[in-house]
């Protein structure tokens, strides 16, 4: 396994010097030619329009499908915290389509994350309590843990269909 995760960044989001998705796909992913590929991402882009974020995306899957025509591809919403990320949500699953080995994983609207709270601040409306950090954003180490589980179920239901 090998992840390419770098904070801050996204399909479109990618401070400098940092590199958004599409850029760091050929020496990322590329050069390992994986089997499966999950590509989640989306809540650093709430910045961008909703049409501007559909395009990258769609350049991304295109690159992906491209280059790696064998692999299984899982696509996730992004993580939402505080919100549902509903604009980014959409505008991923559009780019995703009926793409051949695609499959997008709708953890927004699974709810994968529900309440207001954090660690340092619980709400008692949902999870978010114990598995988003005091950032307020990111998971907590026990978020970490239950992503990983959520993400292994999904991937598992998918590949039980095979």
């Amino acid at each position: 396994m090998y992840q390419s995760g770098v904070g801050a960044t996204g399909y479109l989001a990618a401070p400098s010097p940092r590199l958004k998705f599409r850029d760091r796909l050929a020496t990322d992913v590329f050069p390992f030619n994986p089997h499966v590929l999950v590509v989640a991402g989306g809540i650093n882009d709430t910045d961008y329009p909703k049409d501007q974020l559909r395009a990258e995306a769609t350049a991304v899957f295109d690159a992906i499908a491209k280059n790696l025509p064998n692999t299984v591809i899982f696509v996730l919403g992004p993580w939402s915290p505080g919100s549902p990320r509903t604009d980014q949500r959409d505008a991923i699953k559009a780019a995703v389509g009926t793409r051949a080995n695609f499959y997008f994983i709708d953890n927004v609207a699974q709810q994968w994350q529900t309440g207001t709270g954090n660690v340092a601040d619980p709400k008692r409306d949902g999870n978010g309590d114990l598995y988003v950090s005091d950032d307020g954003t990111h998971p907590s180490a026990a978020g970490h843990i239950y992503l990983a589980g959520k993400v292994a179920d999904a991937v598992k239901q998918v590949l039980n269909t095979f």
